[in-house]
C-alpha cells in the first residue's frame, strides 16, 4: 500500500476512493477527484474538533476525571472525522445518488462505528462507575476466601515464576526480533503494575504485592533475552528438543500450582512450619477460572490423545470403551453434566474419593474436553498420509513409536486451530460454575459485588469487566494459535500448509 503511494499517488488515491465508495458518474470520473478527497478530510477534520470540543464543554466542569474526558473526545474525534469525511466523500463525488453499493455499505458503516464509539465510549468513560471494580480488585482476582486470608497469598507465587519462565522461554525460542516480544510485554508489565498501584479503594499491601510481581517479570526477560541469545540461529533440532522440555514444564507447572494450593493427604510440616493446604471449594475469582480451564485443556488433552488412539484401534477391548464414552458425553451438554457432577458423583466416588464440588467440576470439564477433543485428533490422524506410516515401519520404529512419533505430531499439526477453539470454548465454559454457586469471577461479577451497600445496582460495570476479562484471555488465545500456525508453515484455515 504505501509502495504504491509513493509510485503513482493520483491512481492509489483513486483506486482507494473507488473502494471506499464506489465509481463516480461519467461526468465526474476525471473531474474534482483530488479537491473532494482532501475538502472531505478537512470538512472530517473540523467536525472531529468540534465534536472533541462539545465532549469537553460538556462534561469538563463535571466530576469526571481529566484522563477520561480525553480519551472519550479522542475516540470520538477519530469516528466522527472518519464519518464525516466518508459521507461528504460520496456526496462530492455523486456515488451515492447513483446507488454505489461501495457508497452505501461504507456510509452505512460508519455511521453504525460512530453509533457504537459514542455509546461505548460514554458509557465506559464517563457514566460508569468503576469504583466496584477498583475496591475489588482482590477479590475479583482470588475470591472471598484468600482475600479474607491475605497470608494464603504466598501460594500463588511459585507457579507464577515458573510461569513467567515459560513465557520468556517461549517467546525467546521463537527466534525473531527482540523487540517484537520487550516492547508489548513491557506495556503488559506497566499496565500491571499501574492498576496494582492506583491508590482508589486500595485495601491490601501493595508494596510486598508489586516487589513479587517486579520479580517475576524480572524472570520473564531474563528467561527470554537467554533463550533468545542462545537458540537465535540454532539448529532445529535443538528448538525442538527445547519445545519439548518446555512443555513437560508447563504441565509440571499446572500440577505445582494445585499441589501448592492444596497439598495431598494430610498437613505436611516443614520444620516449624504446618502447611495446611486451602481446599478447593475456597478458592475463587479469576485464579479459579484459570486453574479450571487449564485443568481442562491439559487432562482433557492428554485422554483426548488415549481416546482417539482407542476408537482406531483394532482391539475391540479398546475400541467400544472409548466409542462409548465419546458418544455419552457428546450427547449431553456440558451444563447438564456439571449438575450431575454436582448432584450424583459424590455417591459414586465417595466410598473412594472425598472429592469437594471444584474437583468433581474439574473431573468433568477435562472428561467433557477429551471426548471433544478425540474426535478432533481422530480426524487429524485420518489425515495422516499412510506413507509416512509405511516409512516409520521401514526405519524399524515400533507401533508404540510410530503413533507417538509420527502420527501424533502430524495429526495436531493438522488441527491445531480447531484444537485451540476447543481450549477457548472451555474457557468460556468456566463461567458455567456459577450455576453451582462456586465463586468464580463471573459468579463474584454478578452477585457479589452488586450486593455491596456502596455499589447496590452497578450490575453493567462488573458485567463489562468480566466479559472484557474473559475476552482478552481467548483473544490472546487466538493470537499464540496463529503464533504457532505460522511457525509451521501453515496458512489456512483448516490446518494446510502454505505454498
Amino acid at each position: 500500500m504505501n509502495e504504491a503511494w509513493k509510485a503513482n499517488p493520483d491512481l492509489a488515491r483513486r483506486r482507494f476512493i473507488d473502494s471506499l465508495v464506489g465509481k463516480p458518474p461519467a461526468y465526474l470520473a476525471n473531474r474534482g477527484e483530488k479537491s473532494s478527497f482532501f475538502l472531505s478530510i478537512f470538512l472530517g477534520l473540523a467536525a472531529g474538533v468540534l465534536s472533541a470540543k462539545n465532549i469537553f464543554d460538556r462534561y469538563g466542569g463535571g466530576e469526571t476525571p481529566q484522563i477520561n474526558l480525553l480519551l472519550y473526545s479522542t475516540m470520538m474525534f477519530i469516528s466522527t472525522s472518519i464519518l464525516i469525511m466518508v459521507i461528504s466523500l460520496a456526496v462530492m463525488r455523486g456515488s451515492i445518488f447513483l446507488g454505489r453499493f461501495n457508497a452505501i455499505t461504507s456510509v452505512i458503516s460508519v455511521l453504525i462505528l460512530q453509533n457504537v464509539v459514542e455509546t461505548i465510549g460514554g458509557f465506559v468513560f464517563i457514566n460508569a462507575n468503576w469504583d466496584v471494580i477498583w475496591a475489588n480488585r482482590q477479590l475479583l482476582m482470588f475470591g472471598p476466601h484468600l482475600t479474607s486470608h491475605p497470608e494464603e497469598l504466598w501460594r500463588f507465587w511459585p507457579p507464577m515464576y515458573l510461569l513467567s519462565f515459560l513465557i520468556g522461554g517461549a517467546y525467546g525460542s521463537l527466534g525473531e526480533s527482540p523487540r517484537k516480544f520487550l516492547i508489548p510485554f513491557t506495556l503488559f508489565a506497566l499496565i500491571c503494575l499501574l492498576i496494582l498501584y492506583n491508590p482508589n479503594h486500595r485495601g491490601y499491601d501493595y508494596e510486598s504485592t508489586m516487589f513479587k510481581l517486579l520479580g517475576a517479570f524480572a524472570v520473564t526477560y531474563i528467561s527470554f533475552l537467554i533463550t533468545n541469545k542462545k537458540l537465535t540461529g540454532a539448529d532445529e533440532y535443538l528448538i525442538v528438543r527445547f519445545h519439548r522440555w518446555l512443555t513437560i514444564t508447563a504441565v509440571i507447572t499446572f500440577f505445582v500450582a494445585l499441589f501448592t494450593l492444596d497439598p495431598p493427604g494430610d498437613d505436611i510440616t516443614f520444620g516449624s512450619m504446618e502447611i495446611t493446604g486451602v481446599a478447593p471449594s475456597l478458592w475463587g475469582g479469576f485464579v479459579m477460572n484459570v486453574l479450571v480451564a487449564t485443568a481442562g485443556c491439559v487432562l482433557g488433552f492428554g485422554l483426548g490423545i488415549v481416546l482417539a488412539f482407542g476408537r482406531r484401534s483394532n482391539l475391540a477391548a479398546y475400541r467400544y470403551p472409548s466409542t462409548a464414552i465419546i458418544e455419552l458425553i457428546r450427547s449431553g451438554p456440558l451444563v447438564a453434566w456439571l449438575f450431575i457432577a454436582f448432584i450424583l458423583l459424590p455417591d459414586v466416588l465417595n466410598p473412594i474419593w472425598e472429592s469437594d464440588v471444584v474437583m468433581r467440576m474439574i473431573l468433568i470439564i477435562s472428561i467433557f474436553g477429551g471426548c471433544y477433543g478425540a474426535e478432533i485428533i481422530r480426524g487429524g490422524l485420518q489425515a495422516v498420509p499412510f506413507g509416512q506410516i509405511e516409512a516409520a515401519t521401514a526405519l524399524g520404529l515400533s507401533r508404540m513409536q510410530t503413533k507417538l512419533l509420527v502420527e501424533l505430531p502430524n495429526a495436531i499439526r493438522t488441527t491445531l486451530p480447531t484444537i485451540v477453539s476447543l481450549f477457548i470454548g472451555l474457557w468460556k465454559d468456566t463461567t458455567l460454575l456459577y450455576l453451582l454457586g462456586v465463586h468464580e469471577m463471573f459468579n463474584i461479577s454478578t452477585l457479589a459485588l452488586t450486593q455491596q451497600k456502596e455499589f447496590l445496582g452497578l450490575t453493567r460495570e462488573t458485567l463489562v469487566y468480566a466479559g472484557m476479562a474473559f475476552w482478552i484471555v481467548a483473544f490472546y488465545l487466538s493470537r499464540i494459535s496463529l503464533r504457532i500456525e505460522s511457525g509451521l508453515g501453515l496458512g489456512h484455515e483448516g490446518g494446510g500448509e502454505a505454498t
